[in-house]
């Protein structure tokens, strides 16, 4: 055996676990700095929360959507929207699908574990998620109405004929919501409104500002959209 064969006989017997900890370790940090570099940057949130799952293809035409209008805010070169959906029952809906289901002679079995999964969910993005335009279902609205979770529309300089209420707009009343096809499958009481920043928000500093205000600016450019020639 040659001087080399021996000495790596020699390194694999004595450092075998550290080599191969070592190599497992380069290798996943090599594949997620691949990923981090691969991703693309998103240049705007938009959160859904309402009882409509959409279909795969549906959520790249809704995707697509906001993706025409919204600004390059990062300046890649590139348009990214990232639809953030939530399928969600109130306590109202599931009974009303019990009730529906009773009277066709039909079994109505919710799978309550997701639904309560779905409520968490909801929950912690409302807090302190990614997305500060909403698009939701009037009783998941009406939760968090009375805390200050949403913005008054005349703080954020925003006026519409087509306000709900003084935080919220229906959004398939909007020229951008009857604009695109996919919108149909939205419910037609679904509705628009711009969450508050609250204090661990505010906490991140400047690059959340900047979220928020970019978020903002999709939303006034929503409701500036029109079809009119």
């Amino acid at each position: 055996m040659n001087k080399f064969l021996k000495w790596l006989d020699n390194f694999w017997y004595h450092y075998k676990w550290h080599t191969i900890i070592g190599v497992f370790a380069a290798v996943f940090l090599i594949v997620g700095v691949g990923q981090m570099l691969g991703k693309e940057k998103v240049d705007a949130y938009i959160m859904y929360a309402g009882p409509t799952a959409f279909f795969p293809d549906e959520l790249e035409q809704i995707q697509d959507s906001f993706e025409s209008i919204v600004p390059d805010f990062n300046n890649d070169g590139k348009k990214v929207v990232e639809f953030i959906d939530i399928t969600v029952l109130t306590d109202n809906q599931i009974a009303e699908n019990r009730k529906k289901a009773q009277e066709e002679g039909v079994k109505y079995e919710p799978d309550m574990e997701y639904i309560m999964d779905m409520r968490k969910k909801f929950k912690l993005h409302i807090q302190s998620g990614d997305a500060y335009l909403l698009l939701l279902d009037p009783e998941m609205y009406d939760m968090d109405k009375d805390v200050g979770i949403y913005r008054k529309l005349s703080d954020i300089g925003i006026e519409s004929e087509y306000a709900f209420d003084d935080n919220s707009i229906v959004f398939k009343q909007t020229d951008f919501g009857k604009y695109f096809s996919v919108f149909k499958e939205f419910p037609d009481d679904t509705l628009m409104c711009f969450r508050t920043m609250n204090i661990p928000s505010k906490i991140r500093g400047d690059k959340e500002q900047k979220k928020y205000n970019e978020q903002l600016e999709l939303m006034k450019k929503i409701l500036e959209f029109s079809t009119a020639e």
